[in-house]
């Protein structure tokens, strides 16, 4: 639990401080991500979730293998 809060944390203070942080569309090779954004957790809260969609323009499939 204290591993997640951590995680989360470093999330959110990377978020608040990098400049692109409200940015809505994203851009890596032949890979679109598209409003990625986590919802805030409930105090003891042990889980969270993070949403986005992944759009892959390239000519072979890409697979997510960790978040």
């Amino acid at each position: 639990m204290k591993l997640i809060k951590g995680i989360l944390t470093f999330l959110a203070l990377s978020l608040a401080i990098n400049s692109n942080s409200f940015a809505h569309k994203y851009k890596f090779e032949n890979l679109e991500i598209i409003k990625p954004h986590l919802r805030e957790t409930p105090p003891g809260a042990t889980v969270a979730a993070g949403y986005l969609i992944i759009n892959n323009f390239g000519v072979s499939d890409d697979v997510l293998i960790s978040a």
